[in-house]
């Protein structure tokens, strides 16, 4: 994992939990009863206004059925933003990427 701030693991995190409670179909008010929390604590956690701690990370991972990792990991974003580019976008895009690594490895 890359260094990045406690802010910014804050943000990844609620960033995170926000996008896949979406992609699940799950609402807040549904994720805060599975995880015993109240509506205001998932709501700030989303808008990363609460650094929650490891064991409230841990519930709500469990509570969404995915590894706390995910919910850490900045990349989740990337792939996601990929994803609603469409494929020849994103073909487009890895394209563009071995064009600079091949004209890093000349210089």
């Amino acid at each position: 994992m890359d260094n990045f701030s406690n802010n910014d693991l804050v943000a990844h995190f609620g960033e995170n939990v926000r996008r896949i409670r979406k992609q699940i179909g799950m609402t807040q008010e549904q994720l805060a009863k599975k995880c015993g929390y109240s509506l205001k604590a998932i709501g700030d956690i989303e808008l990363c206004k609460s650094d929650p701690k490891l064991s409230t990370a841990a519930n709500i991972a469990d509570a969404l059925n995915i590894n706390i990792a995910q919910l850490l990991d900045n990349r989740v974003a990337i792939i996601d933003d990929l994803n609603n580019l469409g494929s020849a976008k994103v073909a487009d895009y890895i394209s563009d990427l071995r064009l600079i690594t091949k004209y890093r490895k000349k210089i």
